[in-house]
């Protein structure tokens, strides 16, 4: 009973101290990654250290003890590996915002890196406990290969979003239009699908294998500038040369007007036909990014 008040007392004591330390961390805004990194793991780490300290209050026999901190020990593990890995993925996420990195901050990414250091983590705890680590290693791979011809659609998909981010053609962040006429922004490139978010504010899913093999235009390589084009057309009794004047003036006045408009881009007509009843000639601008473009 006194080991169990003593417990509770410590923990509150630990739970204050982490209030308070984490209050005074809020104040700086490039420290308020460690405040997201520790809220999760500290549920875990924080009861083994009241543990540890009130150890000396608990009256057990050595084996039920020696289990006890076995048990303990792989908590704290587990807690120390989820701190781990929450810091480094903030500290990159943050980096990324920042700074251009050769990894792309997306989902995927921030995934295996999270995954992988978690799995060390584990196996920290399993070879602590006694585990032969090589042996499991091995049957898992043989596992893994059983489970793989059962999963060839996810792990196409997966495997597809990592080429997506190694080639480096489509990035979170592009403008993109689709074969299917399906268009807007890379919002993410997760496990299994890229999320594109449409001018209309749609959020549009699309399976990663889906999206390597079909025709994309990207309209933000190699810059974020766009074209515009303007089909119109004229009767043949027109005067081509003021009907040319005319629409170029009022295409230069459009282009110096608006703010989306690339004011320093010279907007010019191509004829394009000559049909039955009229002549055909597209007039082109350029806007400055695509939503510029309605």
């Amino acid at each position: 009973m006194v080991a169990l008040v003593v417990f509770l007392l410590l923990l509150a004591i630990l739970i204050f101290i982490e209030v308070i330390v984490l209050r005074y961390l809020s104040r700086y805004k490039s420290l308020s990654f460690i405040i997201k990194a520790v809220k999760i793991p500290s549920i875990l780490i924080l009861p083994v250290v009241a543990f540890y300290l009130s150890a000396f209050f608990i009256s057990l026999d050595e084996k039920n003890l020696h289990l006890l901190k076995r048990i303990t020990d792989s908590v704290l593990i587990l807690g120390i590996t989820l701190l781990v890995a929450n810091l480094v993925i903030l500290m990159l996420s943050n980096y990324a915002s920042k700074a251009s990195m050769p990894v792309p901050s997306t989902g995927l990414i921030f995934n295996i890196i999270r995954a992988s250091i978690l799995l060390l983590g584990i196996f920290t705890i399993l070879s602590y406990n006694g585990v032969p680590i090589l042996h499991l290693v091995t049957t898992l791979g043989i596992g893994a290969l059983a489970i793989s011809l059962a999963l060839q659609p996810t792990l196409s998909n997966f495997f597809a979003g990592l080429n997506l981010l190694a080639s480096g053609y489509i990035k979170v962040g592009d403008y993109i239009i689709l074969e299917n006429d399906y268009e807007g922004y890379v919002k993410d490139i997760t496990w299994m699908n890229t999320l594109i978010l449409t001018r209309t504010n749609t959020l549009i899913v699309v399976p990663n294998s889906r999206l390597t093999t079909s025709i994309v235009r990207n309209h933000t390589e190699p810059d974020t500038s766009l074209n515009v084009i303007v089909p119109l057309g004229v009767s043949y009794e027109s005067d081509l040369d003021k009907v040319e004047k005319v629409t170029v003036d009022v295409a230069k006045e459009v282009q110096s007007s608006l703010d989306v408009a690339d004011k320093d881009f010279e907007p010019f007509i191509r004829y394009t036909a000559f049909s039955d009843s009229s002549i055909n000639f597209n007039v082109i601008l350029k806007a400055k990014h695509p939503d510029g473009v309605f």
